[in-house]
Parts: structure tokens; C-alpha cells; sequence
């Protein structure tokens, strides 16, 4: 994948193209002089390539108007806000000579992709829990503990169906379906004490072996120009689902992506929200949404990365502060990205991401602080450039651990993920193995 420019090389790039481009310009029409430090008046801002994106939907990532003064910076912004659509294989800027000395046309130049993009997701997740001590939690009359160790596995699918140019004005209206399957395997040993002291009840040591999953179906509408503005967006989700033989042990194992987050929010599957949202700056974005049972959330966050699918370098940034309306609780969640490429389409990823909030216990609201830290190495194979055809793979170690409450043992965890991408014009394939362990803080 081809890195892109810096503004050094993009200011140059614009220069010397304009007065390329001008060369070729009619009899007696002047062309762009080379200038140490130019202050070129833009003319006009126009698209070429786009037969089923309005260029207004282009050019409102350009955050410059005509009669402002030509900024390298902010065409390099507005390439990479561009570059990161799926609907776009390539973006290209050049300059044309304006209707006088000194005065530019900036021309964006796309190549589209098939506005109908397919994804199929197919992944395996192995997760395994040990908690031989006893883990005690209090309830109204009585103390419950419980020590439980075992594994949990199965496959997860994905499929998703989006239109990038809905209504034909670049709005994105996508339905997805992400279904997961476990075959549980757990022993444990439970005891419930009364106040006095006495046993009141008692199971164990014994095995539980059971099969659960969870289907959830999401249809989601996108509007990047509300209101054919260039800052404000808005966003809906309507989600169904539905979970069978859900146990409500207390301790859990963790499952490792087993539904698709498409939004690196901290939502539950099944709520469905509305978003409205605000972008400033180059890439950063404020928002608000409502969430049904998990209330209200204000968010804020950035994304300046060269690629959606396969990031080489810029960094992801999101965090949400929410109140739940079904409980009186309130959670903080952050998640971080960083890309570096140390080598043609070599990237490394550090990543980090934070839960602060109340454990849902049956009777005690705990609260509970939960970490990660990852690392990712991915490798990016470009097969078509001009097609928009790529494949990758990368491999991810993560770390992370969970503060004890009143309702959930502390632990510390570490898991492996590997995956595949492969990207076409229309359609996208994924495949991911994960494995993941939890393990008991000693006490």
C-alpha cells in the first residue's frame, strides 16, 4: 500500500503539477509562477471521476472555501478523510489555473469503488477461566462463594450489506448479522452461608456442561452532512437479539469478540441508539447519543487514520462518559489506537482500553476498573492498487486485568488473536482465531 505524502511533498506536488497543468492551458492564458512561499486564491472546487458521489459530498471534507487562501495542510487532511472511505479505490488532488494570476481551481480526482460493499466474517474463540479459591460476595441475608474453572469455545459468524451512496448523496444505510456459538465446559463448587454463619446451601463440587450463544441483527443509518452540513452527523441503529441458555454465574470468562463491534463503544448487544454528533478541528469529532436501557452517553474521540480496513499510520481515539436510566450507574470507557510503519506495509499497533463502572450484580453494585493493552503486527499485501484489491494478516498479543468488587473476583488476563482480510472492489472477507485465559488475583 503506498504511503502517503507529507505536506512537504504535497505543497511541492501541488506547485509543480499546477504549473505542469498550465503549460497545457489555452493560447494567452497565464500560468501558475513558481513561488517560494505562494499564496494562491482559490477559484473554485471541483470533482472528476465521481459518476455516483455527488462532489458536494467530496468537497465537504475539504474544510477550505473559495476566496481562502490555498493551505497544503488542509488538502492533506482532506485526502486522508477520503482515503479512509471504502467508496473510494484512489483520491487524487491537482490544481488548474484559476480565472487570474495567483487564482487555482483545486480538482479532486477519485476512482470509485462499487458503491454495494459485501463482508462475511468467519472466527473460532477459545477462552478458559481458573479460580480454584473460593470467591465470596455478599448478598441481602446471606454469603455466596463460589470457585469455578473450565473453558468455553465455538465459532462466530458475520455478515453485513452497506450502501455507501444511499439516496444517492453519500448517505450509508448497512444491515448486518453476527451470530455466536459456545460449548461450555466448567467445574465449580458453590456454598451459600446465612448471617450466623450456617450453611444454607450447598452444590459441588460438580461440572456443568452446557451450549450458549447470542444472534444479533443490526440495520444502521449514517448521515455524514446532516442537514447538508459539513460538521454535523447523525446516526441510527436499530439492533435485535437474542441469547439462549444464558447463565448468570457471577463469574464469567470473557469472550473474546464473540459479536462484532463495529463501533468501539462500550454498548450492550441488543440496544439500539441515536447519535448526533459534531466534527472540529482536522479529525476530531463530539457527540451525543440515547441508548434506550443504557440511557445517554457524551462522546468524544478522533480518527486520523490513512485507512479504515488497513491503517498504516495516524492513530484512533474514542471515549464515552454514560448514565443509565435502567440502573443509577455511570460508565467511563476509553479506547486508543496508535499505528507505525517501520517498513513497506508493515505495521505495528499499539493499542489500550479502560472500563470504570459498576459490575452488574445481582445485589451489590461494585465498581469495577477493567484494562488492556495490546499489540498488533500486521502485514499489508497489495494486490491491485487500481482495483482496490488488498489482503493482510496480523497478529495481536493483548494483556489486561480487572479490579475485585463486591460482586466480581479480580483478575488478570492474556490471550492471542490471528487474522486474515482480504478486500475486492464489492466485498470483504474476514477470519480470525482468538484465544483467551483468565486467571484469579491471588488474595
Amino acid at each position: 500500500m503506498k504511503k502517503p505524502m507529507n505536506n512537504t511533498q504535497l505543497l511541492a506536488t501541488l506547485m509543480f503539477g499546477a504549473i505542469a497543468l498550465q503549460a497545457n492551458t489555452a493560447q494567452g492564458e497565464e500560468t501558475v509562477a513558481y513561488e517560494d512561499n505562494p499564496k494562491w486564491v482559490i477559484d473554485g472546487i471541483t470533482c472528476e471521476g465521481n459518476k455516483n458521489t455527488e462532489c458536494d459530498f467530496i468537497t465537504k471534507k475539504y474544510y477550505q472555501q473559495v476566496g481562502d487562501v490555498l493551505d497544503a495542510d488542509e488538502i492533506a487532511d482532506a485526502k486522508l478523510r477520503l482515503g479512509t472511505l471504502i467508496q473510494f479505490k484512489t483520491v487524487n488532488t491537482r490544481l488548474k489555473k484559476g480565472q487570474e494570476r495567483g487564482h487555482v481551481v483545486v480538482v479532486f480526482e477519485v476512482s470509485e469503488a462499487n458503491h454495494i460493499q459485501y463482508e462475511l466474517g468467519l472466527g473460532f474463540n477459545y477462552s478458559s477461566i481458573g479460580m480454584n479459591d473460593m470467591f465470596c460476595s455478599r448478598s441481602w441475608s446471606s454469603t455466596e462463594c463460589e470457585s469455578q474453572n473450565g473453558h468455553s469455545s465455538g465459532p462466530a459468524y458475520s455478515a453485513a450489506i452497506t450502501d455507501f451512496n444511499f439516496l444517492g448523496t453519500g448517505k450509508r444505510l448497512s444491515f448486518s448479522a453476527n451470530n455466536a456459538e459456545w460449548s461450555n465446559k466448567f467445574n465449580y463448587d458453590i456454598a451459600s452461608y446465612r448471617d450466623n454463619g450456617d450453611i444454607h446451601s450447598y452444590s459441588g463440587p460438580g461440572a456443568r456442561n452446557s451450549n450458549s450463544g447470542a444472534t444479533v441483527y443490526s440495520l444502521t443509518y449514517h448521515d455524514p452532512h446532516l442537514f447538508d452540513s459539513t460538521n454535523y452527523f447523525f446516526t441510527a441503529r436499530v439492533n435485535s437479539s437474542s441469547r439462549f441458555d444464558r447463565h448468570n454465574d457471577r463469574i464469567h470468562v470473557d469472550q473474546q469478540e464473540p459479536i462484532l463491534n463495529q463501533d468501539n463503544r462500550p454498548f450492550k448487544e441488543g440496544n439500539s441508539y441515536f447519535e448526533l454528533g459534531r466534527r472540529f478541528g482536522s479529525h476530531s469529532f463530539v457527540s451525543v447519543d440515547v441508548s434506550g436501557f443504557d440511557g445517554f452517553g457524551l462522546n468524544y474521540g478522533w480518527d486520523s487514520q490513512d485507512n479504515s480496513l488497513f491503517p498504516t499510520q495516524g492513530s484512533l481515539f474514542t471515549s464515552t462518559v454514560r448514565h443509565g436510566t435502567g440502573y443509577d450507574r455511570t460508565n467511563i470507557y476509553m479506547d486508543y489506537k496508535k499505528h507505525f510503519s517501520f517498513a513497506d506495509n508493515k505495521v505495528f499497533t499499539f493499542g489500550a482500553n479502560a472500563l470504570h463502572g459498576p459490575e452488574e450484580g445481582y445485589y451489590v453494585q461494585g465498581s469495577q476498573l477493567i484494562a488492556n493493552l495490546s499489540a498488533r503486527f500486521t502485514s499489508i499485501n497489495t494486490i491491485n492498487r487500481l482495483e482496490g484489491t488488498y489482503s493482510g494478516w496480523f497478529a495481536e498479543l493483548n494483556l489486561g486485568g480487572a479490579k475485585e468488587t463486591d460482586t466480581a473476583p479480580g483478575n488478570y488476563a492474556y490471550g492471542l488473536k490471528a487474522g486474515y482480510t482480504y478486500q475486492s472492489d464489492s466485498m470483504i472477507y474476514r477470519f480470525t482465531l482468538g484465544y483467551n485465559h483468565q486467571e484469579r488475583v491471588s488474595q
